[in-house]
């Protein structure tokens, strides 16, 4: 259960005071001004719930965002891991002069390139950035996604969502 706050109480208080008030009073121009009273208080009280609703919302849309770069961070990081990776097998490569080892090399780098382009391309942010984030996530279970050819899911006939 959520604590009222100081300002919160003497609201409250005020509106109690002006219903019992408006009670008690038998004369017309002091039951509006108990009138008066409930409603200003009601109001700011209204209006303090409010802000701090809309403050905690803020807070939650704040965390959210880091979650979210957080997330990014550690798949370009893991991307320029696998990115390092490959080139220093290419230098190894190289300095052991197995230069029939690059083209075969070569053509495994250039196939995966085009996987991640194709994937990249596959129309829905959400689920291309789940099948990315996936990667960096499992630690058991691998995920190997092969896209043939650039196709774009976002511009299929299906209920949107369905396919996330």
């Amino acid at each position: 259960m959520r604590r009222l706050g100081s300002a919160q109480v003497y609201l409250l208080a005020l509106v109690l005071v002006g219903l019992t008030g408006m009670l008690i009073a038998d004369s017309l121009v002091i039951r509006v001004a108990f009138l008066l009273i409930i409603l200003i208080s009601g109001y700011a009280a209204w209006r303090f719930e409010a802000s701090r609703t809309e403050e905690m919302w803020r807070a939650q849309l704040r965390q959210q965002e880091h979650e979210s770069q957080v997330k990014l961070i550690a798949v370009v990081n893991r991307l320029r891991h696998d990115w390092m990776n490959d080139t220093q097998i290419l230098f190894g490569y190289i300095q052991m002069k197995k230069f029939d080892n690059l083209r075969p090399y070569m053509e495994k780098i250039k196939m995966t390139m085009q996987q991640e382009s194709n994937l990249s391309k596959l129309g829905i942010p959400s689920f291309i950035a789940y099948l990315l984030q996936f990667r960096v996530q499992s630690k058991t279970l691998e995920l190997n996604v092969e896209v043939e050819q650039e196709i774009n899911l976002g511009q299929l006939s299906i209920h949107g969502g369905l396919i996330e």
